[in-house]
């Protein structure tokens, strides 16, 4: 589901996966069945193939993916101008709410569907072909909200701003919302901060999607309505 969002991710349609993998050698046969039906559904679920890969014996288990796409005109971070808006496709913050549910062992109800979508993200497919067709940038929030909305506005030269009380308006606010109040965290620090939500970000007019906010003349982000976040998702720490 990551690999295929970022091909989506540039206004692209996924064609063709290879998977390389390492295994210990004492996993089940059947786990290992189950990992190869799994993403032979999820790339069926876009009219993708897998084409190839490879298998070798590792210290650890290490499954790696590859997503070949095509595109006749790739949508960039670039192209947001002064006078658009700016859309999410979804509501982030779901996948943050899992892995801390996880470490946490909290369990039941709402928590339950925040770890699954940490485990195994729900893409919107259909809607990120929707998008491609008239947004001016786009990418995906797999980096959390802030982060990729300030690479956003750098590689456009402008400022995006971003509205607390927009994103309240949210269908999935409060049920978010009180998934952080039982993690006792924020719930905008799950939003803005949190990462691995496979989610899409774009600017443009009227757009598929759930408006938070506007493109305004400046540079790099603007928190109206917020309070300033803890920091976001990074790689390595």
């Amino acid at each position: 589901a990551a690999n295929l969002a970022d091909i989506y991710a540039m206004g692209g349609k996924p064609k063709y996966l290879t998977v390389a993998m390492a295994a210990t050698g004492n996993e089940e046969l059947e786990w290992m069945l189950d990992i190869a039906r799994g993403i032979a559904h999820e790339a069926h679920l876009v009219g993708a193939q897998v084409i190839g890969g490879d298998l070798a014996r590792g210290e650890k288990i290490v499954i790696s993916i590859t997503a070949m796409g095509e595109c006749e005109k790739p949508i960039l971070r670039s192209g947001a101008i002064v006078g658009d808006s700016i859309f999410i496709s979804s509501l982030p913050g779901w996948s943050a709410a899992g892995l801390i549910a996880l470490q946490k062992d909290i369990r039941g109800g709402l928590i339950d569907f925040a770890i699954s979508e940490h485990r195994a993200p729900s893409v919107d497919y259909a809607n990120a072909e929707e998008l491609a067709k008239s947004a001016r940038a786009l990418c995906d929030i797999s980096d959390s909200l802030l982060i990729q909305s300030e690479q956003m506005a750098d590689a456009s030269g402008v400022q995006f701003e971003i509205d607390g009380d927009l994103i309240t308006k949210h269908p999935d606010f409060e049920d978010l919302k009180k998934v952080a109040e039982a993690l006792q965290v924020s719930v905008f620090d799950l939003i803005l901060s949190g990462g691995e939500d496979h989610l899409f970000l774009a600017t443009g007019s009227t757009l598929n999607g759930f408006e938070i906010g506007k493109v305004v003349a400046g540079s790099g982000i603007r928190l109206s309505n917020l309070a300033t976040p803890q920091p976001g998702w990074q790689h390595f720490s």
